[in-house]
């Protein structure tokens, strides 16, 4: 389950700073079938590539609307051999909590997919992993600037900076842009930390990498042709 943690425990990190930022409820109540967006996570010790992807929507079993999102970690960009991938079934209201996700289904390395029992769910959050951006907020001087036009790996996005700072130090630096799908952001920079997330790539035509378990994997209805791995 250590792969499972992490992948949890990065797109939880980039979820909970997404709505810090953007000031949502959920970073998934807008996301479309076929947006996908990736990261470089750096520093800490721990260096990787991060995926998330949305190849699916339906109800769960609590009648919520729901969408599959699928997560990939890697040690390369090419996501070739990601070290773990999941597929969530999370509602777009709670979104990546426990209370949101019912279903996982999860490969790590070069694992088959099986699905993860429903009485082991909360076995996969993790107590301890990627230390978690702080929203901005909490008695911490926040200062928004002036969208601007920043390079990224993915190319040009235009992004506004929002720094979060405590006794005149730069804690974190978040970039958020309209023009990122899915989550709304180009980067994270945490100089105190030695830590970072560029993003590294984005679109809107992904569909399911991941084969499901089990009898009925058409129930997920995806969008888009298939995307060739980069």
């Amino acid at each position: 389950m250590k792969g499972a943690s992490w992948c949890i425990a990065a797109a939880l990190a980039v979820g909970a700073t997404a709505r810090g930022v953007q000031a949502e409820a959920q970073p998934l109540s807008r996301a479309r079938v076929g947006e996908w967006v990736e990261y470089h996570l750096g520093g800490g010790g721990r260096g990787g590539y991060l995926r998330l992807s949305v190849v699916g929507e339906e109800r769960d079993d609590r009648g919520r609307d729901a969408v599959w999102l699928e997560i990939e970690v890697a040690d390369h960009p090419s996501f070739e051999a990601p070290l773990a991938r999941m597929a969530v079934l999370a509602s777009r209201s709670a979104g990546l909590t426990e209370e949101g996700i019912s279903r996982v289904v999860l490969a790590p390395g070069a694992e088959r997919p099986a699905e993860v029992a429903r009485s082991a769910l909360a076995s996969l959050w993790p107590s301890r992993g990627l230390p978690r951006p702080a929203p901005p907020g909490g008695g911490q001087g926040v200062e928004v600037g002036r969208p601007r036009v920043i390079s990224t790996p993915a190319g040009p996005v235009r992004a506004t900076p929002v720094e979060v700072r405590a006794e005149g130090i730069l804690l974190q630096r978040f970039w958020s842009s309209a023009e990122v799908p899915l989550i709304g952001l180009a980067r994270i920079e945490a100089p105190q930390a030695g830590q970072s997330l560029d993003l590294q790539g984005f679109g809107t035509a992904a569909s399911r990498r991941m084969p499901l378990p089990g009898p009925e994997p058409g129930s997920i209805r995806t969008e888009g042709p298939e995307e060739p791995r980069r």
